[in-house]
């Protein structure tokens, strides 16, 4: 019984974190001006194409969809999108680390990776292309380390290594 209330307080804690850094995120996302990279990006979901000069499509294609087709133009719509993949790649971060030691673990990975500035500030609130990166990335951890460690050679394991392959091509997607 004593495993059970731990784990609901750790994951609690993480949601939390979670809610907390998302909220901070975002009154900064809509307070603070583009920057030279972002308003570049934009141009990115303002003509979408599969490969620009220098970037994938990816962040046009993030962008255009939490904008709603650039309907919604504000610095905080167009940063929705970062903003809400740090906060599930915290809850990623919290699940990996949990599979690999405990709850306890997970939070304080969820916390570290909070208070990192490459994924609160560069990937968690600017829209650049490193945000749909680290979650295509994390997701692609999450996979291997169920199919690869967990389950190897069942039928599910062989499901997550093909939708590993497929996060790791929209990783490909997003930077490369």
């Amino acid at each position: 019984m004593v495993e059970r209330s731990n784990f609901k307080n750790w994951h609690r804690s993480t949601l939390i974190l979670i809610a907390v850094s998302t909220v901070i995120r975002g009154i900064l996302a809509a307070t603070t001006e583009f920057g030279n990279d972002e308003v570049y990006y934009v141009l990115y979901a303002m003509f979408p194409d599969l490969s620009h000069f220098d970037h994938p499509p990816m962040v046009g294609f993030l962008i255009q969809l939490f904008s709603l087709d650039l309907l919604l133009r504000s610095e905080l719509f167009i940063r929705l999108g970062a903003i809400a993949i740090s906060a599930f790649s915290t809850f990623l971060i919290y699940r990996i680390t949990k599979k690999v030691s405990s709850e306890r673990s997970g939070f304080y990975a969820a916390l570290l990776f909070t208070a990192s500035v490459y994924a609160s500030v560069i990937a968690g609130l600017f829209i650049l292309p490193d945000a749909p990166q680290m979650l295509f990335w994390l997701l692609s951890i999450s996979l291997l380390q169920d199919s690869v460690v967990k389950s190897p050679g069942t039928a599910g394991a062989q499901k997550k290594l093909l939708l590993a392959g497929l996060t790791i091509g929209l990783g490909m997607l997003s930077k490369y």
